[in-house]
């Protein structure tokens, strides 16, 4: 005889192990891929030019204090894949040769930093310590793209706090008029993907953001926690694709092991805003409010971060038929119409958060 809950337990368990293996394998994919992440590469030399062989590379992220180590190949390169975006310190030693300590590093979304350091020798322990300067031109970049920074996602005005409209600032990119997507370079807007930490979101039958603009919510992921995102005009990395028009690669914040918050409202009232030439009051009263919160967990492992955005707005709508005085009998209104007109409220409110964990 068979058991039928003893069927239903092991369909269970299978069940559970496939989520599982799901949940690890997909995790393990996004963690492979450079549209989150920067790379950190460069050359390790003596006094003398000549390179160094089996050195040792702590790379480690000042904000969170991940550190990878690498050690130099047999010609004195090293290269450090999949980084979180942020500031670096990098230390350098090797036997026989002082200790460097390289900081200023800032690597930012889909870069390649190439970093050149030349070790001295050193009959004692020595470190020096070096401030250091990204370069303006980056001579690993292979792809067209501009970086619209947090600086610039924080300080920027946003009518609305869509922070995608953030990319009509870069070259080549414009509104299209049919569908209010972006078109990159003339092209469609649905020929356009855009990712967000790593992850498909784009509307995969209209084009656009998913949730965007054709749907009621006013936006879905708020300008508040947006770090910063990339513009990609052509020349993608493989681990992109899918893509004959352009690219829009979006990171969010994180915690790091210093507490950090943030606190907004905005208001546009009616009263500030100009009357049509008849005289009526149609801008709406719009309030914008919410704020932010991330720190450590356990430090320099796992960190937390959460926002919360809300938008209020309120429009008068008039609604008012054109009677003629007195009107025909057929073209008369009914009376149960007439009396659906007046001015009447409409409403645009929406509310969103994001609540992250990294470990």
């Amino acid at each position: 005889m068979r058991s039928t809950d003893g069927c239903r337990c092991g369909l269970w368990i299978v069940g559970a192990l496939l989520g599982v293996g799901v949940l690890f394998g997909t995790t393990l994919v996004f963690a492979q891929s450079q549209i989150t992440t920067g790379t950190i590469e460069g050359t390790v030399v003596d006094p003398t030019g000549a390179a160094v062989a089996g050195a040792k590379v702590v790379i480690k992220h000042v904000a969170t204090g991940v550190e990878r180590t690498l050690s130099t190949d047999d010609a004195g390169r090293f290269v450090a894949p999949l980084l979180d975006v942020g500031n670096y310190r990098i230390t350098v030693s090797a036997p026989g040769f002082g200790t460097i300590i390289n900081s200023g590093y800032s690597l930012a979304i889909g870069q390649t930093v190439v970093v050149n350091i030349s070790l001295k020798v050193a009959e004692v322990t020595q470190t020096v310590t070096v401030e250091e300067q990204s370069p303006l031109v980056e001579a690993a970049r292979t792809e067209q793209s501009t970086l619209v920074t947090a600086q610039a996602v924080q300080s920027l005005p946003l009518n609305g706090r869509r922070f995608l409209d953030l990319a009509f600032l870069t070259p080549l990119v414009t509104q299209e008029q049919e569908r209010n997507t972006l078109s990159v370079a003339g092209q469609r807007g649905i020929n356009s993907v855009l990712n967000v930490d790593g992850v498909d979101f784009t509307e995969p039958f209209f084009g656009g953001q998913r949730g965007g603009e054709r749907s009621n919510a006013s936006y879905i992921v708020s300008q508040e926690a947006i770090r910063e995102f990339q513009v990609v005009r052509s020349g993608f990395a493989p681990e992109f694709g899918r893509s004959t028009g352009g690219l829009v690669n979006v990171i969010t914040k994180s915690g790091t092991n210093d507490f950090h918050g943030s606190a907004f409202y905005y208001m546009r009232h009616r009263e500030w805003s100009p009357r049509t030439v008849f005289g009526d009051k149609v801008a709406p009263i719009r309030q914008q409010f919410g704020g932010s919160l991330g720190g450590p967990i356990r430090k320099d492992k796992t960190f937390f971060y959460g926002v919360y955005d809300q938008q209020k707005e309120r429009q008068p709508l008039t609604i008012a038929f054109n009677n003629p005085t007195p009107p025909p009998p057929a073209l008369s209104i009914p009376p149960n119409l007439l009396a659906q007109q007046g001015v009447f409220t409409s409403t645009n409110s929406v509310w969103t958060y994001m609540a992250k964990i990294d470990h």
